[in-house]
């Protein structure tokens, strides 16, 4: 699966993708894009338990809502909430947007993102019997 990449800004996208063409051309080197994945790209910070309860009472939602738009289990947030465990992966990346003002309800939209840049083995040159009709499918499906 192909890895989506959730930017500052629209000018912070087009930056980095004109610097990923220079890149992949070999006009910049792996050193130099580095720098430009820091500038452009939204950093993932780390969440104190009472920051994620803050995150959650400001969009004013129950654990369960909250579980439900960061796709983890009620058990998870309740967890973070009382410091038991903390988020990664995915989920620090969702918190971190809400932190920066993204609606839990939008979160809906950054994972059909992710759908829709999948790519299957049969679309990267594979043998594999499915392919193109496969992720066709993921990417009519609605949440």
């Amino acid at each position: 699966m192909k890895k989506t990449k959730v930017y500052r800004s629209k000018a912070a996208a087009a930056i980095h993708e004109t610097a990923s063409g220079l890149y992949e051309s070999g006009i910049i080197d792996k050193q130099t894009m580095r720098g430009f994945d820091e500038t452009c790209l939204t950093p993932i910070q780390e969440f104190t338990p009472e920051q994620i309860r803050a995150l959650r009472k400001r969009e004013r939602v129950s654990q369960s809502v909250f579980a439900h738009h960061l796709n983890i289990s009620k058990e998870s947030v309740s967890q973070w909430e009382r410091g038991e465990k903390h988020p990664a992966g995915p989920s620090l990346k969702l918190l971190t947007l809400v932190k920066q003002g993204v609606s839990i309800y939008r979160l809906k939209t950054v994972r059909v993102k992710v759908v829709e840049n999948y790519r299957t083995p049969a679309e990267f040159g594979g043998s594999l019997a499915y392919g193109s009709a496969s992720s066709k499918l993921e990417r009519d499906y609605n949440y």
